[in-house]
């Protein structure tokens, strides 16, 4: 099981501090779930989400 976060802001929980969002990201990448910063899923395809209108991500 692929576990993905697509977040469409440069930062993960902004509005909660500075040193709040990369503790997050590092917590978060270390237990195996992809992030995907500044980005939103652009079209859901039959095999997949494309990301930002270049990568797809298998679903």
């Amino acid at each position: 099981m692929c576990f993905l976060l697509i977040q469409d802001e440069a930062h993960l929980l902004e509005e909660m501090g500075p040193r709040l969002a990369p503790y997050t990201l590092k917590t978060l990448t270390r237990k195996g779930i992809e992030v995907f910063l500044d980005s939103q899923v652009t079209r859901l395809l039959p095999e997949g989400a494309e990301i930002n209108h270049d990568k797809v991500v298998p679903t």
